[in-house]
C-alpha cells in the first residue's frame, strides 16, 4: 500500500466535528500559528451596528456562536454534511 492510502486508511478511523482537528495536530502533521489579527477582534464591533449576519464555512458553529448578542437574522452556511447537525 502506497503512503497516500495508507494515510486516507488512517484518516478514515478518526472522528471529528465541527473545527476540531487534534487528530491531525496532536500527531504534529497540521500546526496552527496565530495570525498577526484576531478575526473575533475584528468583527466584533460591527455586531451591535448589522441587521444580519452570514457566516460561510461554519463548521460546527464554534466561532459563531461566540459572537454574542447575534443579529436575529443570523444564517450559517456549512458543506460538509455531520457538521450540519452541530452547527444547528
Amino acid at each position: 500500500m502506497d503512503y497516500f492510502h495508507q494515510l486516507m486508511d488512517e484518516i478514515d478511523g478518526f472522528v471529528f466535528s465541527g473545527w476540531d482537528f487534534s487528530y491531525m495536530t496532536d500527531t504534529g502533521r497540521m500546526q496552527e500559528f496565530p495570525f498577526k489579527w484576531n478575526y473575533f477582534n475584528k468583527v466584533k464591533p460591527y455586531l451591535s451596528k448589522i441587521e444580519r449576519l452570514l457566516g460561510l464555512g461554519t463548521g460546527g458553529g464554534e466561532r459563531l456562536s461566540k459572537f454574542r448578542p447575534l443579529p436575529r437574522e443570523t444564517y450559517a452556511t456549512e458543506g460538509y454534511k455531520p457538521n450540519v447537525s452541530i452547527a444547528k
